[in-house]
């Protein structure tokens, strides 16, 4: 019998009823909490940064030609600041990042109802992924930069390599899997789902909006919800394509 292609409300609603399980919200807030404190972290520096370059455009008099070359010096130095910064972060926060997403799929599918949270945060740190996971990162960022030059191809790259990580995961949990099958299997996962995911993304907005005039403080409390629905959209698509080629 063929997987029945569950709608949002329906993947939102799992999600929610995994996390009232005994235990898993509070685990979940746990194992969130390292890649929060940098997050957090972070995102003060990256103000700071832009609140100096601010003061530093208040400061400068005039308004005149080097006024304005002084200004866009500072504007672009500023910015390639921030890119560096965030280019750090998503460097220290990807193993951290990761080991809490391929848990909260885990908890969608009901695996784990009971687990250790620190040990769910570094469960990425052996053989068998981090490396995997750091060339995943590397290949799929250079690949949709250069396709993000072409605007469209960049978004239906971003789109289409969404679901790498999770599907790396379960790759190596059945063998040897290697970076480019797993580009390979999102690409055909996502064939077809890439506006279903944008519409699911869609309708999570209101999370993501509250966790930025929220200044990321309350991250901690509302990312396992998120971690968790955005694993039920992966699982949804995945049962259902596998039954599909089994029919086939």
């Amino acid at each position: 019998m063929t997987h029945q292609y569950l709608s949002r409300s329906e993947v939102k609603a799992q999600a929610k009823a995994q996390l009232h399980e005994p235990g898993v919200f509070k685990n979940m807030v746990l194992a969130n909490l390292i890649p929060w404190l940098i997050q957090v972290v972070f995102y003060f520096l990256m103000m700071g940064l832009l609140i100096g370059m601010y003061k530093s455009m208040l400061a400068i008099n005039g308004s005149g030609a080097d006024a304005q070359t002084a200004i866009l010096h500072i504007s672009q130095s500023r910015s390639a600041e921030v890119q560096k910064q965030s280019l750090i972060q998503a460097l220290i926060s990807l193993w951290f990042t990761q080991g809490v997403a391929i848990t909260a799929l885990d908890v969608y599918r009901g695996k784990l109802q009971q687990f250790n949270p620190l040990k769910a945060v570094f469960r990425l740190f052996n053989s068998r992924y981090f490396f995997g996971v750091l060339l995943l990162a590397i290949v799929s960022r250079l690949l949709i930069q250069l396709g993000s030059y072409i605007i469209v191809p960049g978004i239906l790259l971003a789109y289409g390599w969404s679901q790498i990580y999770f599907v790396f995961y379960d790759g190596r949990e059945r063998g040897p899997f290697g970076v480019f099958q797993a580009l390979g299997v999102s690409w055909r996962l996502m064939r077809g789902f890439k506006l279903d995911l944008f519409v699911f993304q869609l309708s999570l907005l209101g999370w993501y909006i509250l966790e930025g005039i929220t200044f990321n403080l309350f991250n901690l409390l509302i990312d396992p919800y998120l971690q968790v629905a955005k694993a039920g959209f992966y699982e949804n698509v995945r049962q259902y394509q596998a039954d599909l080629q089994t029919q086939q």
